[in-house]
């Protein structure tokens, strides 16, 4: 990787039955959800009521607190957690790179402490389901002596409704996922966490979507972060260092279809759920499976400092923003040779 340093490298290990077993109750967590709750319609009496008691269950069961939890059922949720990361980092054979580590570690040890402002990684792009964001978890510890993933201080971000469906509520909190809305964010940068989310979301899905129909062929990637500044504002608030990340092998990891509709309203659904309402086909086409199993590469750019401000301007705002494309842009044009992309292109939008 030019200019990149390896940070960590996992053994490709697709055909593991342990591995495909233990993603598939994570990456098949939306399949496993929807059939538990359609089970209480399809099941017999008086099955359907057991099924009905235990969707009731998750829904009012309290939502751990933390890995240092005393309960032991979610202590072996989070033990099952990190066994499901650790089974992810080898079934998608994951790398991570990064431009300089010893800057990182410089950044972490300033940023990384209660109200110093903690680190954010806006990670690109989206796809059909971001699931690279795995390559953050503590229970990999690979930032290990970085300050990024300190147990309790560092959460892949993601959209609330998941935190409001039975099962997926719970698994997502013991693999550390956390709500990406602003509450939980604030306080994850004044606890000088790390904050990791994918800023394109949904709209980045419907923008890809709209290339793929027109030009099936298209080597395009398109990153929405022309209209995403809100979390630059936080980070100049706070005085947060902003991590730029790029994941390639990420593409294709699922074919989908999306709900025949009006364009219109299918985007105004999207927004509304934080998610665009598609169904997906994972290895072997099986419908919300598992994805298949590309090898991953996470790549790290070097941090941008946001000078702390209370009232950052729109120019400082914008400047902070352009850094931040800026530098993504530059690590996917520095590693994308050798992770297989030369033939592709970014466009930000």
């Amino acid at each position: 990787m030019p200019g990149s340093k390896l940070i960590k490298r996992y053994p490709h290990e697709p055909d593991s039955v342990k591995n495909m077993l233990l993603i598939s109750l994570w990456l098949g967590a939306t399949l496993i959800a929807l059939s538990l709750m359609s089970s209480i319609l399809m099941l017999p009496a008086p099955y359907n009521k057991y099924a009905g008691a235990l969707v009731v269950i998750l829904l009012v069961l309290p939502l751990p607190q933390g890995p240092l939890t005393t309960n032991p059922l979610h202590k072996m949720g989070y033990r099952l957690g990190d066994s499901i990361m650790e089974a992810a980092s080898r079934y998608f054979g994951l790398s991570v790179y990064a431009d300089d580590l010893d800057v990182l570690k410089k950044a972490s040890s300033v940023h990384c402490k209660p109200g110093k402002g903690g680190i954010i990684i806006p990670l690109t792009p989206h796809d059909v389901l971001p699931y690279p964001i795995f390559a953050f978890s503590p229970a990999l510890n690979i930032f290990g002596g970085t300050g990024f993933g300190r147990e309790g201080f560092l959460q892949g971000l993601m959209t609330g409704i998941l935190f409001k469906i039975p099962y997926l509520r719970h698994l997502y909190s013991y693999v550390m996922a956390g709500d990406v809305g602003k509450k939980n964010f604030l306080r994850i940068l004044d606890e000088g966490g790390t904050a990791v989310f994918i800023p394109g979301g949904v709209q980045e899905v419907i923008c890809m979507n709209d290339e793929l129909k027109a030009n099936p062929d298209s080597k395009k990637i398109f990153l929405y972060l022309n209209k995403r500044k809100g979390f630059v504002k936080l980070a100049i608030l706070k005085g947060s260092a902003i991590v730029p990340c790029f994941v390639f092998g990420i593409d294709g990891s699922f074919t989908y279809k999306v709900m025949p509709g009006p364009p219109k309203l299918i985007e105004g659904i999207a927004k509304t759920l934080g998610f665009l309402p598609m169904l997906y086909f994972g290895r072997w086409g099986i419908p919300l499976g598992i994805a298949k199993p590309n090898k991953i590469t996470v790549c790290l750019g070097l941090p941008i400092l946001a000078e702390k401000s209370d009232e950052p301007s729109d120019e400082q705002i914008k400047a902070v923003h352009k850094q931040f494309c800026d530098a993504t842009l530059k690590v996917f044009e520095e590693n994308k040779q050798a992770c297989g992309y030369g033939d592709r292109e970014v466009v930000i939008v």
